[in-house]
């Protein structure tokens, strides 16, 4: 009857048999060898799988291959399946570790894509829509000044007084009076004249 040491390997699936320290050697092994494995020819592929496997095997203490039999006990599994499954590994990391290069690198390749694109679009920017203004661009872009339209004519109404010599003035706004007519009064005489006076 075998019983799992911690340095064999063992085939098969779930939590216990994934984390079994002889497996989680097993993938370190596999994945420093991946990149070899991936650039080799068919035949060094295979030639590196049986090396891996017998230097496991022949280590001290071995690292055997287990399986459960159909019975529920464990067993070594023959050369060639051991071989077989060690190539699948390598094969499998191998791929993985491309797939994720090829996404990086499409990600990279949008985001420069991306950013010549916006480039050129602000670059090909038509000359005629420019502005023919001596301006520079933020001048251009302020809206003109326009003053505003004066109001309607005002007319201020008061009374003028006036005395030899002159001694005061006075603002009247009553409404009983004409708006348009000035009176200055002197000891000579009343001069009655009409003005308009402009508020803007």
């Amino acid at each position: 009857m075998i019983e799992p040491t911690s340095g064999d390997i063992l085939l098969g699936r779930g939590v216990r048999i994934n984390n079994h320290p002889g497996n989680e050697a097993y993938r370190e092994t596999i994945s420093e060898n991946a990149a070899t494995y991936a650039a080799s020819t068919k035949s060094d592929k295979t030639s590196m799988s049986t090396k891996i496997v017998t230097e496991l095997l022949n280590s001290n203490p071995p690292r055997r291959f287990l399986e459960k039999s159909e019975t529920g006990k464990w067993q070594e599994v023959p050369l060639k399946r051991a071989v077989t499954k060690t190539s699948q590994a390598l094969r499998d990391v191998a791929r993985d570790r491309a797939k994720a290069a090829g996404a990086v690198a499409a990600t990279k390749s949008s985001t420069v894509s991306s950013f010549h694109q916006t480039t050129n679009n602000a670059s090909n920017i038509n000359e005629s829509e420019l502005p023919s203004s001596s301006l520079t661009p933020a001048a251009a872009a302020m809206p003109s000044y326009h003053p505003p339209a004066p109001n309607l004519y005002t007319v201020a109404e008061f009374t003028a007084t006036e005395t030899m010599p002159a001694t005061e003035t006075m603002i009247n706004s009553s409404k009983e009076e004409d708006p348009f007519l000035l009176s200055v009064d002197s000891p000579k005489k009343r001069i009655k004249k009409r003005i308009k006076i402009l508020i803007f």
